[in-house]
């Protein structure tokens, strides 16, 4: 009998999972598509890749287009069978999908953690930039497990960088036990960076990034000091973080210093800062399950990070709608 009631709570609790998982997910469906048909601003490029790869063999796109191998890949897949804005959309749906089940599988309060990515960061990234976003689905990854191996975070950067080079963020994580280390090679790359991708016509791709003294980083963002007081924060209390907790922290310290090393780069500035601030998660949803004090700022400082990601879509809407208050 008790046996059979313990089956019976475990089924019941199963089915409300699946149901809150279907739900959630075509809500998540839904969202997106409202992004893809309003604020979406990367929409109209892919819709060119579209034309340049539907009905054309890949290798042969691959040459004429050098996107990514990966990402390509998933774009040509979906071109060759469905339209240009449903090759977007499933594309941003698959990296979604995929964070979703990367939260259930490794963080706390997964259903809270996922709500909060889709308002914060889906118009950026799986609305927007869906290269990145599935990369950025590698990098969740590498932030939430213990590397198995030396070999872990490199293997695994190499994963994230066919999708899209932001990826290489991964290998900092070879930093986490020795950080000041890893910190200041940012700053030395900063430096040497327009030297480097000057170098060689190997890195003529990167010349995109090259210094611009017109390059508008602006030190004052209330999102970066937003981002700046979660890593001082971290720093501070380093030593009472888990292992997972730390990985997140690092890399929100990475876009921190980035953002500061890459003044006069722009692009790769403002790119890495907001990629870095998924590190929030693994602050916020690994280690301990208690509040922290270090929860509990962050939970303040991307409070406001949700806030304002909130008000910048509304007032997109508003603008594209023509509504005034």
């Amino acid at each position: 009998m008790a046996m059979q009631l313990l089956d019976t709570k475990i089924s019941i609790r199963n089915l409300f999972s699946l149901i809150t998982s279907i739900i959630l997910l075509s809500a998540t469906a839904l969202i997106l598509y409202g992004l893809n048909s309003t604020i979406s601003n990367d929409i109209s490029n892919y819709e060119i890749i579209w034309g340049l790869i539907h009905g054309v063999d890949f290798f042969q796109s691959f040459q004429n287009l050098r996107y990514e191998f990966g990402s390509l890949l998933i774009l040509w897949i979906f071109a060759n069978f469905f339209s240009a804005g449903t090759m977007f959309y499933l594309t941003g749906l698959m990296a979604l999908s995929i964070k979703y089940y990367l939260f259930n599988k490794y963080l706390h309060y997964p259903l809270l953690a996922y709500v909060i990515y889709v308002l914060t960061f889906a118009h950026i990234l799986d609305a927007n930039q869906i290269r990145v976003a599935l990369a950025v689905c590698v990098i969740f990854y590498a932030t939430f497990i213990s590397p198995k191996s030396k070999f872990t975070y490199l293997f695994l950067s190499i994963v994230a960088v066919l999708f899209h080079y932001s990826g290489v963020i991964i290998l900092f994580l070879y930093f986490v036990r020795r950080p000041v280390l890893g910190l200041s090679l940012i700053v030395f790359l900063g430096f040497s960076f327009d030297i480097i991708i000057s170098s060689s016509d190997y890195f003529a791709f990167a010349l995109i990034w090259h210094s611009d003294p017109l390059g508008n980083v602006n030190l004052t963002s209330s999102l970066f000091i937003m981002q700046v007081c979660i890593s001082i924060l971290c720093a501070v209390n380093w030593r009472t973080l888990s292992e997972g907790q730390k990985r997140g922290a690092f890399i929100n310290m990475v876009g921190v210093v980035i953002y500061i090393s890459f003044l006069d780069n722009a692009i790769v500035a403002h790119r890495m800062r907001e990629l870095s601030q998924i590190g929030i998660f693994a602050i916020l949803f690994l280690g301990k399950r208690n509040l922290t004090a270090v929860k509990l700022i962050t939970s303040i400082c991307l409070s406001y990070i949700v806030a304002y990601n909130l008000l910048l879509v509304f007032s997109e809407l508003m603008s594209i709608f023509d509504v005034r208050l």
